[in-house]
């Protein structure tokens, strides 16, 4: 979860300083994982529901994309991240090999039109605020 949040983090620092009208793009984010979360030392750390709150309040579209060759891995550990979708933006494939049949469906969710450009000024964003009280 730790990299999530930094990604966020480098979201947030960008839309509030871009001048080529980021603010009016919809963001979205790939993450492939094998939702077993470390920390940025290796060691295990519980996503969900940890980051519950902080995906609730930005308004980056996840896509998670789980590589699952053994059919073992838990959606549960890292659904919370796509809970403003209600967790509809979680694919499961077992082998990186299997990225290319769901291309159509990545397709779909990037080139579908519906993520349209939003007009007016650009949003000023809340930072981030970690339980330590530092600003991501």
């Amino acid at each position: 979860w730790d990299a999530v949040n930094r990604v966020l983090d480098n979201f947030h620092d960008y839309k509030q300083n871009c001048d080529d009208g980021c603010y009016q793009r919809q963001d979205i984010l790939f993450l492939i994982t094998d939702a077993e979360p470390t920390d940025k030392a290796g060691a295990p750390r519980q996503t969900c529901p940890y980051m519950t709150d902080r995906m609730l309040s930005t308004d980056i579209d996840i896509i998670i994309i789980l590589v699952d060759p053994n059919d073992i891995i838990d959606p549960s550990k890292v659904s919370c991240l796509d809970v403003r979708d209600g967790e509809t933006d979680i694919i499961t494939i077992k082998s990186f090999d299997d990225l290319i049949s769901f291309e159509s469906q990545i397709r779909d969710k990037i080139c579908s039109g519906n993520n349209p450009q939003s007009s007016g000024d650009q949003p000023i964003y809340d930072p981030w605020e970690y339980a330590d009280g530092s600003i991501g």
